[in-house]
C-alpha cells in the first residue's frame, strides 16, 4: 500500500446479542470487529501468545497424532538411548535368524512364491503349479545367508551413526556450564574477594565488573554483594 494512504476502515461485523443485524461500530484498523467485540485481542496465528504449532500437524495421520504431539513436548526428544536399545534388540533378532540362514528378504521372496503357488492352485493349472512349488522349495531350503548378514550390517551401521551423534551430544552437554554452576562460581569468587581484598573501593569495582559480566544473561541481581567492612 502506498505511503500516506490510510487503509479503508470497515464496520464491525459482529452480530448483536438480540440477533438483529451487526454491531455497526467502526472496526479496529486491520480487523473486522470493533474493540468491544475483540478487535484488540491478538490475532490467531504465530503472533498469538497461546499459539502452538508443529510443521507436520496437518498431515500427520490421526492414529499417530497423539504420539506426534507427545513427541513435541518431550524434554528428552534429542536423546537417542531408546533408539540405540531398539536397534540393539533388532541386531540380536537378526543374528538369531542368521543361525538358521533366514532373512527378511528370503521371507518376502518365499511369501511371494507362495502367492504364486496359491494362484495356480486356484486356477487348477497343475503344470505351472508344479513348477511354482519347485521354486518355493528352492527358496525355503537355500543355504545362502548373505541377505541376512546384509541386513545385520545395515542395522549395525545405523546404530553406529546414532551412537556417534548421541556421544557428541553427551560430550557437548558435559562441556556446557549451567546457570546454577555459573552463579555458584560467581558467589565463590565474591567470597574470595571479601576475604582477601581489604580496600572497599576495590571491592566495589570488582563486584561491578562481575555484575557487568553477568548482565548479558540478565542475572546480575543474583550475584552476592561484597561487604564494606
Amino acid at each position: 500500500m502506498p505511503k500516506g494512504i490510510e487503509p479503508q476502515r470497515v464496520k464491525c461485523k459482529a452480530k448483536r446479542r438480540n440477533g438483529r443485524g451487526h454491531c455497526g461500530a467502526w472496526a479496529v484498523h486491520g480487523r473486522s470487529v470493533c474493540r468491544v467485540h475483540g478487535g484488540m485481542s491478538p490475532s490467531p496465528g504465530p503472533g498469538h501468545p497461546a499459539f502452538k504449532h508443529g510443521r507436520y500437524s496437518r498431515v500427520i495421520p490421526r492414529e499417530i497424532s497423539g504420539l506426534y504431539h507427545a513427541g513435541l513436548s518431550d524434554p528428552n526428544i534429542l536423546e537417542m538411548t531408546d533408539e540405540l536399545a531398539v536397534l540393539g534388540a533388532r541386531t540380536g533378532q537378526l543374528m538369531e535368524r542368521a543361525k538358521l540362514g533366514e532373512s527378511e528378504a528370503r521371507w518376502n521372496e518365499a511369501r511371494e512364491a507362495m502367492r504364486v503357488v496359491l494362484s495356480f492352485e486356484a486356477q487348477g493349472d497343475s503344470e505351472n503349479l508344479s513348477e511354482a512349488i519347485g521354486e518355493l522349495s528352492k527358496i525355503i531350503f537355500a543355504k545362502t545367508d548373505h541377505e541376512g548378514w546384509r541386513e545385520i550390517m545395515a542395522v549395525v551401521d545405523l546404530r553406529r551413526k546414532i551412537a556417534s551423534v548421541e556421544r557428541a551430544r553427551l560430550q557437548a552437554a558435559q562441556q556446557t556450564v549451567t546457570l546454577a554452576q555459573l552463579l555458584g562460581f560467581a558467589g565463590a569468587v565474591a567470597g574470595i574477594v571479601n576475604s582477601r581484598v581489604t580496600d572497599p573501593v576495590t571491592r566495589t569495582q570488582i563486584a561491578d565488573d562481575m555484575r557487568r559480566l553477568l548482565t548479558r544473561e540478565g542475572h546480575s541481581d543474583e550475584l552476592p554483594e561484597t561487604s564494606e567492612g
